[in-house]
């Protein structure tokens, strides 16, 4: 297991506008994540394959961070604040991009000539729809194979809500949230972004991968159903590392081990009071994107408009 480096700071001031002395690489795949769509597992998996090499650091280091991650920076890294909350090296200039590539460069200098290079991130699908994200990545990255796990956005969203849930000035209370994003899209208001916002648009993957088919082609995207890493994880890896034309031989550890502690999803599922009627509503909002995604996707996705199917 590579280990994590925890000096963020000194490593990212280090490279910031840094002349390119030829150190590092850029990555030869990345795992577009969705939060509670086994990215994490993934990544845990495949970082135990020889064939492959991740960053040392943080893998939410990458183009798009979470604002904490950088908070020390504020006043000194050339980053800037927009609307999506989210600090994304893609909104700089050519010249500030510069230095930050040479810096995401050096995430990956370590990684021997013989190997793949890259990393996967909980954050990057739904950053795809942001200002000209897709566009700059495809400049920097045209050769990148991507990958991704995508869930019933409805139980994303339950999952999501209950292990992460809001703090009392949003309303921990999920039948206040269901309906406030009910009434948000019926009113057309899902355009700003905060807690109700991200937590539902996050599951409008058609979006997203409208998007992301427009810059690559489909033999550079790899898909897969969070049911099929349930199902049958050693065939969903097995897939996926003929997708990064690595051995998918590979006999990988703990495959059937959950990513998170079962007292973590005991706790949850204690927690987890959605009920039948709630989880309907929600299917009736995603219905349109669903039938959207089956038909973007080639995929039967039927068995996400089931109620019953919804843990």
């Amino acid at each position: 297991m590579i280990a994590v480096e925890q000096d963020y700071t000194k490593f990212i001031q280090k490279g910031f506008n840094a002349p390119d002395e030829g150190k590092g690489r850029l990555p030869d795949f990345i795992g577009l994540g969705v939060r509670r769509c086994a990215s994490t597992y993934l990544q845990n998996m495949l970082m135990q394959h020889p064939e492959l090499a991740f960053p040392r650091i943080s893998p939410d280091v990458p183009f798009c961070c979470d604002p904490g991650f950088f908070e020390k920076l504020k006043k000194e890294g050339p980053f800037i604040l927009k609307e999506s909350h989210m600090w994304t090296p893609f909104y700089l200039d050519w010249k500030q991009k510069l230095g930050y590539l040479n810096t995401y460069k050096r995430l990956f200098e370590h990684a021997q000539p013989w190997q793949k290079a890259g990393e996967v991130s909980a954050i990057y699908l739904l950053f795809l729809t942001y200002g000209n994200f897709i566009g700059d990545f495809k400049k920097i990255l045209p050769h990148v194979k991507l990958f991704f796990t995508i869930r019933n956005p409805v139980e994303r969203l339950i999952s999501d809500f209950f292990h992460w849930p809001p703090n009392e000035e949003e309303n921990p209370d999920f039948e206040a949230c269901v309906n406030t994003i009910a009434w948000r899209v019926s009113n057309n208001q899902v355009n700003t972004v905060d807690y109700h916002n991200r937590l539902f648009l996050t599951g409008f993957y058609h979006n997203s991968i409208q998007k992301l088919y427009q810059y690559f082609p489909i033999d550079q995207v790899h898909i897969i159903l969070f049911e099929e890493i349930k199902e049958n994880p050693k065939v969903a890896l097995r897939r996926l590392c003929r997708f990064l034309d690595i051995d998918e031989g590979f006999e990988f550890r703990d495959i059937e081990k959950p990513v998170k502690p079962a007292l973590v999803e005991k706790s949850y599922k204690k927690r987890n009071t959605a009920t039948a009627e709630q989880k309907q509503k929600l299917i009736d909002l995603y219905r349109p994107s669903i039938l959207n995604l089956s038909k973007i996707i080639n995929r039967d996705l039927t068995g996400w408009l089931d109620v019953e199917s919804i843990n």
